[in-house]
């Protein structure tokens, strides 16, 4: 990345099919990307080098995100399916089996007890990670959920769809 005045910090390489998510974990020492290819990559940016490549997910991960705690890594594929993993191993925590469509969006509270996530079918699934069980599951809208957020509390979710309209949750009562 460079800005004017500034310098390319670091450059990584990824080969395969091209990368489709970037995370970031909240203290800036790991970068993730998650791969078309299913493949999951790690860098040490403090190292500037690699760490780890393994497979994540059958096919494409569309998204990443990191807990606020930042210890734990969240992936969705396309098939459908949440996986966990701890920072910085990345080793397996627990596989949320979505709703059989892609998840197009995902939010955790800020504990990372509870994972929201907003399918192409216009669904808000809310799971327990602890548990790996559905906490709550409701049909918004007619479309996907085109972008989900927990408040920073973890008390509500806000959900859009593409006609701009919002409906928010109240996490605790569902």
């Amino acid at each position: 990345i460079s800005f004017p005045g500034g310098s390319e910090y670091a450059r990584f390489d990824v080969p395969g099919q091209g990368i489709s998510c970037l995370a970031l974990n909240p203290d800036g020492t790991h970068l993730f990307a998650g791969c078309r290819d299913g493949y999951l990559h790690t860098w040490s940016i403090r190292d500037r080098r690699k760490i780890s490549m393994n497979k994540g997910h059958p096919d494409w991960i569309r998204l990443l995100g990191v807990n606020k705690g930042g210890t734990c890594l969240m992936s969705a594929g396309r098939e459908g399916t949440v996986k966990l993993r701890s920072i910085p191993e990345l080793d397996l925590l627990s596989t949320i089996h979505g709703p059989g469509t892609g998840i197009h969006c995902l939010s955790s509270t800020p504990g990372g007890n509870l994972l929201a996530c907003g399918t192409d079918g216009g669904i808000l699934r809310v799971w327990n990670t602890q548990s790996g069980t559905l906490a709550y599951c409701h049909n918004l809208f007619t479309g996907r959920i085109e972008c989900i957020a927990v408040n920073p509390s973890g008390t509500m979710v806000a959900c859009v769809d593409a006609q701009g309209r919002i409906s928010l949750w109240e996490l605790q009562s569902g």
